[in-house]
């Protein structure tokens, strides 16, 4: 699956088709396997000041629909609906993220 931004939707389309003609590709129809995958809000948060175990609270409060903590960050997974609700929930609790998007 490939997803683009572009402000000229036929030439991306036209570039897409070529490379994956020059590869062996196939260029499918739009949405044609997009059923297949669950848009998710996803958000990384910085571990190295923040209690893992606060955040996963403030996050479960927040509307998160999942947490998981490594060593140096943690994984905030929430509904695309309610991504920028978490988001700005965490971040006026001060968390610091490494990064956040609805993939």
């Amino acid at each position: 699956m490939v997803e683009t931004l572009t402000d000229n939707r036929n030439r991306t389309a036209a570039n897409m088709r070529h490379y994956f003609d020059k590869f062996g590709g196939n260029l499918g129809q739009m949405g044609c396997v997009g059923f297949m995958f669950t848009q998710k809000g996803v958000i990384v948060v910085d571990l190295e000041d923040a209690d893992p175990d606060q955040l996963m609270m403030d996050a479960l409060d927040a509307g998160a629909e999942d947490f998981d903590a490594g060593e140096e960050a943690a994984q905030v997974t929430t509904d695309p609906d309610n991504f920028t609700a978490v988001c700005n929930a965490l971040e006026e609790k001060g968390y610091k993220f490494i990064s956040a998007d609805v993939a």
